[in-house]
């Protein structure tokens, strides 16, 4: 924890959320690391207010954490990325701020309380995390937090985001890829041109992704093992289209078993639940005339800057599991 100076009496620890709508919890430690104050403030006119009027704040030093934008984790893909929405010439890539990795909130206060002569530490509380050897409540999607599982699902869908993210298209086929996608892809390079198809259904993924491809010279594609299946004839479009550069990534969860955690204690609902698909991709890319490419560890896929401009390429995503932290 930070010293205090001889004039410092107390400790103000603020962790910021985003929004409003999710709790910023704060407390305050007297010298001897006692808590005084711990309480919950949702909005920043509540912020705020606490720093105005507490008899606490001008005999402190205070550490608030840096909030991320929710805007680029979370909702870019559901704005930007409609399959039926044109992004013509006059699209902004940051209007309103959408990649915007940190979030201004409350600096203004920040800035009054700095003018006070009051010490104001930020910290990035994933970070903190870490550094104290303490494991968040919920999955990260900080690449440091998944080099302790590389090869898991999360771990090969970040790798594969860096490839996927300079194409031209990128198409989500699923609820579980999409999902991934929005926890755990890579977000230093904006995605422009990503279009969410499962919100549609899974039935005509991959003939959707082809269609949306078509004038593309890169494009990628995100599917589920289950989706795929649902449109195994979607490659039938392929010799109709313009030459161009197309990779299919498949993650094989074997039909859903790795992402039901809840079914593996209990072999009647994973009876119920579970749909194990009974092709090999081997055999599918075959039919397709595709090349076919295991992909186990991120390493694997290095063989994607090796690919001819004219390429059709299924990848199949083989996850060890999911992470456990």
């Amino acid at each position: 924890m930070q010293s205090l100076s001889s004039k410092e009496n107390y400790f103000i620890g603020l962790a910021l959320a985003n929004s409003s709508s999710y709790d910023s919890s704060i407390c305050v430690l007297d010298r001897n690391s006692n808590i005084v104050l711990l309480d919950k403030l949702y909005f920043a006119q509540d912020i705020d207010f606490f720093f105005e009027n507490s008899p606490y704040v001008l005999k402190s030093a205070v550490c608030a954490t840096i909030p991320y934008d929710n805007k680029l984790l979370e909702g870019k893909w559901r704005i930007h990325s409609k399959n039926y929405k044109a992004l013509g010439d006059n699209f902004k890539v940051n209007k309103n701020d959408w990649t915007n990795r940190i979030s201004k909130r409350c600096s203004d206060t920040f800035k009054k309380l700095k003018e006070q002569n009051i010490k104001i530490i930020r910290a990035d509380i994933n970070q903190l995390r870490q550094a104290y050897g303490l494991c968040s409540h919920y999955l990260s999607r900080t690449s440091i937090d998944l080099l302790g599982y590389p090869e898991s699902a999360e771990s090969l869908i970040r790798a594969f985001s860096r490839f996927a993210c300079l194409g031209d298209v990128i198409c989500l086929g699923s609820a579980t890829t999409a999902r991934l996608w929005n926890r755990f892809a890579q977000y230093q390079v904006p995605t422009l041109y990503l279009r969410d198809l499962h919100t549609t259904g899974s039935d005509g993924a991959l003939s959707t992704f082809l269609g949306n491809a078509a004038d593309a010279a890169t494009a990628y594609c995100l599917l589920g093992d289950l989706t795929l299946l649902r449109d195994i004839n979607g490659a039938a479009l392929l010799p109709q289209l313009p030459p161009g550069k197309r990779v299919v990534a498949v993650l094989n969860n074997d039909g859903a078993a790795a992402a039901l955690s809840a079914a593996a204690s209990d072999p009647e609902m994973e009876r119920l639940l579970v749909q194990p698909q009974p092709f090999r991709m081997q055999e599918i890319a075959r039919l397709w005339g595709a090349e076919y490419h295991a992909v186990y560890c991120e390493a694997d896929l290095e063989i994607l800057d090796t690919l001819e401009d004219n390429a059709f390429v299924l990848l199949e995503l083989i996850p060890e599991g999911p992470m456990s932290c």
